[in-house]
């Protein structure tokens, strides 16, 4: 991979993770059948679910802007490059 392919890469991979984000949010078809969206004592393990699920899609969402806006910053400095050089 060469340093021009990085902000490329970078804005590709926070794209698919805040659609796969956006797919947890809205989609919650695992969490309706392995988790649950109250507390019970007696289903640990729904519940362990449940909070993991709501884990991972805040950090796609979360890491997802992180690598978005990197790569938003990548370009402005090369471009600034491009006109400094020029």
């Amino acid at each position: 991979m060469k340093a021009t392919d990085l902000p490329r890469t970078c804005m590709r991979t926070g794209i698919i993770l805040g659609v796969i984000a956006v797919l947890l949010v809205v989609f919650p078809v695992l969490n309706r059948n392995f988790g649950t969206h109250v507390i019970v004592e007696g289903a640990p393990i729904a519940m362990v679910f449940t909070t993991l699920y709501a884990f991972t899609a805040a950090a796609c969402l979360l890491f997802s802007a992180a690598l978005v806006s990197a790569s938003l910053i990548m370009r402005h400095a090369e471009s600034l490059a491009h006109k400094v050089r020029a």
